[in-house]
C-alpha cells in the first residue's frame, strides 16, 4: 500500500513529469475571445519571428484584451477533453 494521497483523476507520475520540465515562456498574440465561455484564441509567436506559427483555443489565468501580446505558457490539461490553460508571466 502506498503512502501517497489518492485523488480522483490525479496521476502523481504525470504531475511529477510536468514538474521536471523547465517552464518555457513564449509570446502569444490574443486574436479572439469567445464571450460565452471566456475562451481565447491565441497565436504563438516564436522568438525572432513576426507571425504566429501555432494557433489554439485556451483558457487564461486572467482576463485578456484582444490584440495584445503576452508572455506565458500553455499548461496542458490531464483530461484530453479540456482545452489548455494559458499561464501569464
Amino acid at each position: 500500500m502506498s503512502n501517497r494521497l489518492q485523488f480522483k483523476n490525479f496521476s502523481y507520475e504525470a504531475a511529477s513529469k510536468q514538474e521536471d520540465r523547465r517552464l518555457v515562456y513564449e509570446r502569444f498574440w490574443v486574436i479572439a475571445r469567445h464571450t460565452v465561455d471566456e475562451n481565447y484564441y491565441v497565436g504563438r509567436i516564436p522568438l525572432n519571428a513576426h507571425q504566429p506559427d501555432y494557433f489554439c483555443w485556451c483558457k487564461s489565468c486572467k482576463q485578456l484584451n484582444l490584440g495584445i501580446l503576452v508572455d506565458g505558457y500553455l499548461s496542458e490539461s490531464l483530461e484530453t477533453t479540456r482545452i489548455p490553460l494559458l499561464i501569464i508571466k
